[in-house]
């Protein structure tokens, strides 16, 4: 929780710089899913890695947590993910511990709209997860997922976003509402920072999170990423830690 703490009063110190905006459009490191598309044959890679701490015994690292974006045109975007999954111990209650690949998921981001006034960017993504994955990070059956994507303008330097969507674990179960709210700001013609709500809610399960970090945009195609935060609700990991890049070639 130090480096947390320390990582928020870097980004709190940050709003006294002057600010220019900087960052090429991506879906990480925030939890929000972007009301943008990438432009028309560009293949852009966003990938990372995040150390996830469940409880006081039992933590998740995810690595080569990599998404791969192509644009088919200005509306519409083919996407695909996955990542690699150690687990220690397993959720069980047996002391052992998983590795593997994580489930591989398909999917697509389409343009629905464009900012307007008080009416925001809109974009859809709807995406699917396929039987595959190790161990205890395999799903058995294709499961959706989807989510509305919106986006309004403050000024030249800042925005704030939202998502709504719903999920599901498997087929036979109820489908999980999933939600964020995110408020992003660029300052000193290179960073961006973020602060952002989100969750998830089922059955009266109320797994809600925080969550903020610090983009830096080494080119107009390359930029690095570090965010974490603390879970707010008991159903919710006690807190995460992670970094990454995002790049596109010319």
């Amino acid at each position: 929780m130090l480096i947390l703490k320390r990582l928020l009063t870097l980004i709190l110190f940050c709003f006294t710089i002057n600010v220019s905006f900087a960052q090429i459009n991506t879906d990480r490191p925030t939890q929000s899913a972007s009301a943008f598309v990438v432009p028309k044959g560009r293949f852009q890679v966003e990938t990372g890695f995040q150390y996830t701490r469940i409880t006081d015994v039992v933590y998740q690292i995810t690595y080569h947590n990599t998404l791969l974006r192509y644009g088919l045109n200005d509306l519409f975007e083919l996407r695909l993910s996955t990542s690699n999954e150690f687990l220690d111990p397993a959720l069980d209650g047996r002391n052992r511990t998983f590795s593997g690949f994580g489930p591989t998921i398909l999917g697509f981001k389409s343009h629905i709209s464009e900012e307007n006034g008080f009416w925001p960017q809109i974009s859809f993504l709807g995406q699917v997860q396929l039987p595959s994955g190790q161990n205890e990070f395999e799903v058995e059956t294709a499961v959706p997922a989807f989510r509305f994507n919106f986006q309004h303008t403050i000024n030249d330097n800042s925005s704030i976003g939202y998502n709504w969507g719903m999920e599901w674990s498997d087929l036979n179960s109820e489908a999980t509402n999933i939600y964020t709210f995110i408020y992003s700001v660029s300052f000193a013609r290179a960073f961006t920072t973020f602060f952002e709500f989100y969750g998830a809610i089922e059955d009266g399960s109320n797994d809600h999170r925080f969550d903020t970090g610090l983009i830096y945009l080494f080119s107009d195609n390359f930029q690095v990423d570090i965010s974490g935060g603390p879970g707010l609700t008991e159903e919710a990991p006690d807190w995460f830690l992670g970094f990454g890049f995002s790049y596109y070639p010319k």
